[in-house]
C-alpha cells in the first residue's frame, strides 16, 4: 500500500467520523423536533399530512445544523470560495436527501400501512436516515466539497503555478554565468519547481500541474541557447509526481 492511498484512506476516514458527528447532532435536532410535533401540533389524529409536514420542518431545521458542521469542521478545507453557490448545491443534495427519507415515511405509513410512531421513526429516522446520509456523504465529498473546487486548492494552485513561472524565467537567465554556477541555479530551480508540483498535484488543483508542464517544457525548449534551462527543465520534468502528470492530462472542471 502506498503512502498515498493511506494518506487517502486517512482523509476518508477522518472525513467520515466528523460527518458521522455532525450527522449525529443532525439527527437529535430532527428526532426531537420530529417527535414533539408529531405529537402535538401534528399530530395524524388531528392533520392527515402531520407526519410529513412534522418530517420536513425537523428536516430543514437538521440542514442548517449540517451545514454549518460540515462548511466549518467536516470539510473545513475544502469550502468554497463562493459561499452562496456552496450553500445553494449544499441544500440541493440535502434537499434530496430529505426527499429519500420522506420517501420513506411515505411508503411505510400510507403504502404498507404501519401508522404507529415507532413505525414512522423506523421508516423515518432509521432506513430513510441511512439511505439518506449515504447519498448525501458521496456528494457532499466529490462534488459540494470537491478539493479541486475549493477556493484554497485554486489560490494555492496561482500561487503555484506563479511561483514555478519566476523559476523558469530565472533559471533561463542564469545562463549569462559561468557554466557551473548556472548548472547549479538550474538544478535547485528545478528541484524546487518539482516540490511544487508535488503540492499542487497534492491539492487537487489541476491548474498548477498544467502551469508546472508548461513550465518544464519551456524550460526545456530554451536548453539549445542555454545550458541552465535545459538542466531546470529536466529537474522539473524529473520530479513531477504521477498525480502532477494525471491532473496536467486531465481538462480542468
Amino acid at each position: 500500500m502506498s503512502i498515498t492511498l493511506k494518506e487517502r484512506l486517512l482523509s476518508f476516514l477522518s472525513q467520515g467520523l466528523k460527518f458521522g458527528a455532525v450527522g449525529a447532532l443532525g439527527f437529535v435536532v430532527d428526532f426531537t423536533v420530529f417527535n414533539l410535533l408529531r405529537t402535538t401540533v401534528l399530530d395524524s389524529a388531528d392533520v392527515h399530512a402531520g407526519p410529513l409536514y412534522a418530517k420536513v420542518i425537523s428536516t430543514i431545521l437538521a440542514i442548517a445544523v449540517n451545514w454549518i458542521g460540515n462548511r466549518y469542521w467536516t470539510f473545513s478545507k475544502n469550502r468554497q470560495s463562493q459561499t452562496l453557490r456552496e450553500g445553494i448545491e449544499f441544500l440541493a443534495v440535502s434537499l434530496v436527501g430529505m426527499g429519500i427519507g420522506i420517501g420513506c415515511l411515505w411508503f411505510s405509513h400510507y403504502v404498507l400501512g404501519y401508522t404507529s410512531v415507532l413505525a414512522d421513526n423506523i421508516s423515518g429516522n432509521v432506513v430513510g436516515l441511512v439511505l439518506g446520509a449515504v447519498f448525501r456523504f458521496t456528494l457532499y465529498r466529490y462534488w459540494v466539497f470537491a478539493p479541486s473546487r475549493s477556493g484554497e486548492a485554486r489560490a494555492d494552485a496561482g500561487a503555484a503555478g506563479s511561483a514555478v513561472g519566476s523559476l523558469a524565467g530565472a533559471a533561463a537567465d542564469s545562463g549569462a554565468g559561468s557554466a557551473a554556477g548556472s548548472r547549479a541555479d538550474a538544478g535547485a530551480a528545478g528541484s524546487a519547481a518539482g516540490s511544487l508540483a508535488g503540492a499542487a498535484a497534492d491539492s487537487g488543483a489541476g491548474s498548477a500541474a498544467h502551469a508546472v508542464n508548461a513550465a518544464a517544457g519551456s524550460l526545456a525548449g530554451t536548453g539549445a541557447r542555454t545550458p541552465a534551462a535545459a538542466s531546470a527543465g529536466v529537474g522539473v520534468a524529473g520530479k513531477l509526481p504521477v498525480r502532477a502528470i494525471a491532473l496536467a492530462a486531465a481538462p480542468e472542471s
